[in-house]
């Protein structure tokens, strides 16, 4: 039989290790939900929609939000008192914009100005360039084209792929759906100032929620390419760096 004391230290151990399991324990967050069903949010009043951003617009050091459909675009304002919803672009004649898309200061002016890829077979890349300070809620923003090539364009991410100061764009087509063995996928070289030159990196390849970053450890940005079709391939592309020819 245990004495006492064996059983007083066995139950000690029990609640200290009980009390560090409960203390590591991960916190369980606390959520309010609002929603545009409620009126908490403005109603996108969009159509079916396809994309959202996340981005200060506005420059207050306070996150607003983007809204896109295949033909519209609203930007949700934030303020003190809730969200205002802004027109980005209303709509026009062979503008049909498609999942993904990115943020970020492409003219240089030190505002995050919008970058997106169409879903129509005319397959064009826009940015839209960001009024700063001169919002208005009814007047849409000037949109700019990249470049048109055909195809569904279902990525478009910044990076400094070619190490020059300047961030760039890559841009890549789904294979199926889309344009199956024609589809390519490119990098736009960005000189700061809202203007790109084009690499086109293949063709036949699909890319679907692709992305960039450094996958060997030399400091540099590469490609990690997926996509939605039947071979369910992985493709890698590593930087290797500028030619010599560019470098002189």
């Amino acid at each position: 039989m245990k004495s006492n004391s064996t059983i007083i230290t066995v139950w000690v151990f029990v609640s200290v290790l009980s009390a560090v399991v409960f203390a590591q324990a991960p916190a369980t967050v606390n959520w309010k939900h609002l929603s545009s069903m409620t009126g908490d949010i403005p109603k996108p009043d969009l159509g079916r929609q396809v994309a959202t951003l996340i981005m200060d617009i506005d420059k207050d050091s306070v996150n607003d939000f983007v809204i896109l459909s295949y033909e519209k675009m609203a930007w949700f304002r934030r303020s003190k008192d809730g969200w205002t919803r802004y027109v980005v672009d209303d709509g026009a004649p062979g503008v049909r914009m498609e999942a993904g898309g990115d943020c970020l200061d492409i003219d240089g002016d030190s505002d995050l100005d919008i970058l997106e890829g169409a879903q129509s077979k005319a397959g064009e890349i826009w940015w839209w360039e960001n009024p700063c300070p001169n919002f208005s809620p009814t007047t849409p923003w000037k949109r700019h084209q990249v470049i048109a090539v055909g195809g569904t364009h279902h990525d478009q991410i910044f990076g400094d792929i070619n190490g020059d100061g300047n961030l760039d764009i890559y841009a890549g087509e789904m294979h199926t759906p889309g344009s199956r063995d024609k589809c390519r996928h490119w990098v736009f070289y960005g000189d700061g100032k809202g203007n790109f030159s084009t690499q086109l990196l293949s063709t036949g390849i699909g890319s679907h929620e692709s992305k960039i970053g450094d996958l060997d450890g030399d400091g540099d940005v590469d490609i990690l390419q997926k996509d939605f079709q039947n071979e369910q391939r992985v493709d890698v592309w590593l930087n290797e760096g500028i030619s010599a020819k560019k470098q002189e």
